[in-house]
C-alpha cells in the first residue's frame, strides 16, 4: 500500500485549517497555525511533500515562510503553494520574487486546489 502524500498547511485561522484538512482528505495533512511552528517541524526525516501557506497571518506571513522555505538546499525542493485575499500585481510579484510555486487568490475554488495540488504533487 502506497503512503498518503504529506501537505502541511499554515493558515492562523483555524476555521480555515479545519476546511482544508477535510477538503485535502486524501492526504495525510498537517497543520499548523503559527507558520513558525511549520517551520520548527520540518525534520530531514519527517519533510512534507507541499506546503499551503495563507499570505498574511499574524507573527510571520506566507512570503516570510516560503523565503525561509526555499533557502535551505534540503527543503527548497518543497512545493509551496501561497493563498491570499490579495490580487494585484504588487502580491504576485511578491509570491514569485520569495520562490512560491503557485499563488491562488480567495476564495479559492476547491476542484482547483485539489487539481493544483495533483500537479504539484504529480499525481
Amino acid at each position: 500500500m502506497q503512503e498518503k502524500k504529506v501537505i502541511a498547511i499554515a493558515d492562523d485561522d483555524p476555521d480555515t485549517l479545519e476546511l482544508l484538512q477535510e477538503f485535502l482528505g486524501d492526504y495525510q495533512v498537517r497543520c499548523f497555525q503559527r507558520p513558525e511552528d511549520l517551520l520548527f517541524a520540518l525534520e530531514p526525516d519527517n519533510l512534507p511533500d507541499l506546503i499551503i501557506s495563507d499570505v498574511m497571518m499574524n507573527q510571520m506571513d506566507g512570503y516570510t515562510l516560503c523565503q525561509m522555505v526555499k533557502k535551505r538546499d534540503e527543503l527548497k525542493h518543497i512545493p509551496v503553494l501561497l493563498i491570499s485575499g490579495y490580487g494585484d500585481k504588487v502580491d504576485f510579484r511578491k509570491a514569485i520574487e520569495c520562490g512560491a510555486n503557485e499563488y491562488l487568490e480567495k476564495p479559492v475554488a476547491i476542484d482547483v486546489l485539489k487539481r493544483r495540488v495533483c500537479e504539484h504533487l504529480r499525481e
